[in-house]
């Protein structure tokens, strides 16, 4: 896939919405809410009420779209960051772009069983952990179960996004004995979406510790979740840890800036994605 977003921003929604389960039918057959159309869709009084100014457009939106399963988490309610744009406002141009994206990459490796992905950056604050945690969130509201790993280890940031407290992470386990997977916290504010934190450490250590550490977790992790997203530090010239964390995921999605990206940039991380022989599945082009 060439994800140089030529269609990201398209917003083609790719998968079809699941069927609503029992607790989520239609409004319409809730006692007050019939309507006088058999057809599919909100209930008439809820239109009104949303035309009247009884209900606000993005609560009426959250109304409908709880019907299928995909409601849009509202806005402050959760203490989570507004940059999760796939789960604040998954129907505006970004998040149809999020949306697509993560239908292109799934679909190009329809045939893997168990996907695993870094998202790696040609330098810092090139976005590459909005892309991961947007993703990982679209990727979980497509029904798959998706677990988003904080393997920035020197700059974690997925904590601080998805509001959650908990201080063990991946760091930790590099340190003691515990299980790899010990510290995953399951978000439940998505439907199938859970988070290995970064922890508080910020050495690695050695090379070979790190591969072979990794490598452990991912097989670990594989069979239990049909997505890993791992947020990896950016391409440097002084550590290799971008690249040790792309050859154990075997494929990796690079992101760069506009506006910021040096070609010189993009070809040094492209370059040193081959030399580890991990399977680039795309580029995308950041604007903000």
């Amino acid at each position: 896939m060439s994800a140089e977003s030529r269609n990201v921003h398209s917003g083609h929604n790719v998968f079809p919405r699941p069927e609503s389960n029992a607790e989520s039918r239609d409004l319409r057959s809730q006692p007050g809410n019939e309507s006088e159309s058999n057809g599919p869709g909100p209930s008439r009084s809820l239109i009104t009420s949303a035309q009247n100014g009884v209900i606000t457009p993005k609560e009426f939106k959250h109304l409908v779209t709880s019907q299928f399963e995909y409601p849009p988490l509202l806005q402050g309610a959760s203490g989570m960051s507004d940059s999760l744009v796939a789960a604040f406002n998954p129907y505006g141009a970004k998040g149809r772009a999020i949306r697509y994206l993560a239908a292109r990459i799934k679909l190009e490796t329809a045939a893997e069983q168990g996907l695993c992905f870094s998202v790696a950056g040609a330098h810092k604050n090139c976005g590459t952990t909005y892309i991961a945690a947007n993703l990982a969130v679209a990727f979980s509201e497509f029904g798959l179960r998706t677990l988003l790993i904080d393997a920035n280890i020197s700059r974690p940031r997925m904590q601080e996004l998805f509001a959650c407290s908990q201080v063990p992470g991946l760091s930790t386990r590099l340190t003691g004995g515990v299980s790899p997977t010990a510290f995953v916290v399951r978000l439940k504010e998505f439907r199938n979406l859970s988070l290995l934190p970064a922890g508080k450490s910020s050495v690695w250590r050695s090379k070979l510790l790190r591969r072979d550490f990794l490598a452990f977790l991912m097989s670990e992790v594989r069979d239990k979740y049909d997505v890993v997203v791992c947020d990896s530090p950016a391409m440097s010239t002084t550590t290799d840890d971008c690249e040790v964390i792309a050859a154990v995921c075997r494929n990796v999605l690079s992101v760069l800036r506009k506006d910021h990206t040096r070609v010189s940039n993009a070809r040094a991380m492209l370059s040193a994605l081959d030399a580890v022989g991990t399977r680039k599945l795309g580029s995308v082009l950041c604007e903000f």
